[in-house]
């Protein structure tokens, strides 16, 4: 790797809804966005990535999935809550699909951009484990996670490694790996889902 930069960097671990700062280090193999590699020991925010067990390779530029998503989050339809929310899928196929949250007056009705996004990339056509990344973006000061049933049906359609692109409009974004965020996760083998 080269261009190795070895960082100490601020942690925020969230537990019982308070951030508490820690530090781990974090290298990172090249500033550019494409063909970064990363290596953290815990998650890290801002400009920085991951939580993984070993070297990952993002050869896609996550940047531009994020502005993806921060576009297709004009869209979202939130009168109640007035969040609007963006989320962009990149398929193994290479195609990215969009989608917005859109409300409900029956509030357990309402349907998130990370679900939006991978319905519609189910209905035109994609199968199996297409999901390589997924980008969400909202505007909050603090990043935004899938909820639970938004990580489910990521799981479902996930290829193993996938990751989560979380950002704010203002830049900011972390990344994790789809098993750091949901682990345990149960699913039907992919054998079994194409009968």
């Amino acid at each position: 790797m080269k261009n190795l930069l070895k960082i100490v960097v601020a942690i925020f671990v969230f537990g019982s809804g308070f951030a508490k700062p820690i530090t781990g280090k974090c290298a990172i193999a090249d500033k550019k966005d494409k063909g970064v590699e990363v290596q953290c020991e815990k998650s890290v925010e801002k400009k920085s990535v991951t939580d993984r067990k070993a070297i990952k390779k993002i050869d896609f530029n996550f940047n531009d999935l994020l502005e993806v998503a921060k576009k297709a989050r004009e869209n979202a339809y939130s009168p109640y809550s007035k969040f609007k929310v963006g989320a962009a899928v990149l398929s193994t196929s290479g195609k990215v699909y969009t989608g917005c949250n859109v409300e409900n007056a029956s509030y357990g009705i309402t349907c998130c951009a990370e679900r939006t996004a991978i319905f519609k990339a189910v209905s035109e056509g994609e199968k199996g484990n297409f999901i390589k990344a997924i980008a969400i973006v909202l505007d909050a000061p603090e990043f935004g996670a899938p909820c639970g049933a938004c990580r489910q049906v990521i799981n479902e359609f996930a290829e193993p490694n996938a990751i989560i692109i979380m950002g704010t409009m203002n830049g900011n974004y972390k990344i994790e790996c789809l098993e750091t965020l949901l682990p345990y996760a149960f699913k039907l083998d992919e054998k079994e889902a194409a009968k």
